[in-house]
């Protein structure tokens, strides 16, 4: 849905307990959550969010 609206967003896969995911190491078993992070707009002021992160590809992503 959010697509539809023009809106870029993404899984992002996580584990509660740190140390457990491993970036080289690519597996399914070791998450215990899923997350959604959207792309924000460039007018968006990202400084008002919390959870802002800025992606490889330096877009700054807010995770819900």
């Amino acid at each position: 849905m959010l697509h539809e609206v023009g809106i870029a967003s993404d899984y992002v896969d996580i584990n509660t307990y740190r140390g457990v995911a491993h970036a080289d190491v690519p597996s399914e078993d070791v998450f215990n959550h899923v997350i959604l992070a959207i792309e924000l707009p460039a007018e968006v002021d990202a400084a008002s969010y919390r959870s802002v992160v800025t992606s490889k590809k330096q877009q700054e992503i807010l995770d819900l």
